[in-house]
C-alpha cells in the first residue's frame, strides 16, 4: 500500500508540473533544456511568475504514515523540453515534447535504499 501511495504522489506531482507548463506561453518554453532536480539546475526567473520549471521544482517533501511510523519522502522533479516530432518523425517547430521525471527513494526496515522513478511525457502545441 505504501508503494502505491508513493507512486500516486509522484503521478500527482508530474501532472501538476505538466499543467503549469502547459499554462505558460508557448514562446517562453526553453526548448532544448533539461532541468535536473536530482542535481538541481537553477530555475529560470526564480521567484517570478514565469519561473521555469515551475514549482515544485527541484523537489518537494511529503509525509506518509506507514504502520505506526511517520516517514518523510523527498520527490526530486526533473523537466526536459525537446522539439516535438510529427507522426512521420519530422521535427515540428510548433510542437514541444515535455518530459517530467519524478525520483524518490524508499527504505526497507533494515535501512536499505530503494530508488524509484516515474516519467511522464506529453506534447505541447503552439496555439497560434
Amino acid at each position: 500500500m505504501a508503494a502505491s501511495a508513493h507512486q500516486m504522489q509522484a503521478c500527482d506531482l508530474a501532472g501538476e508540473v505538466l499543467s503549469r507548463i502547459e499554462a505558460l506561453p508557448f514562446a517562453s518554453l526553453p526548448v532544448g533544456r533539461t532541468f535536473d532536480g536530482r542535481v538541481p539546475t537553477e530555475a529560470l526567473h526564480p521567484g517570478q511568475p514565469g519561473q521555469f520549471p515551475p514549482a515544485p521544482y527541484p523537489f518537494v517533501q511529503r509525509r506518509f504514515v506507514e504502520g505506526s511510523r511517520e516517514r518523510v519522502v523527498d520527490y526530486q522533479v526533473s523537466v526536459a523540453l525537446d522539439q516535438g516530432r510529427e507522426r512521420d518523425g519530422a521535427v515540428s517547430s510548433d510542437l514541444i515534447q515535455v518530459t517530467v521525471r519524478i525520483d524518490w527513494q524508499t527504505f526497507s526496515p533494515w535501512g536499505r535504499a530503494h530508488p524509484h522513478h516515474l516519467e511522464v511525457s506529453t506534447l505541447v502545441v503552439d496555439p497560434s
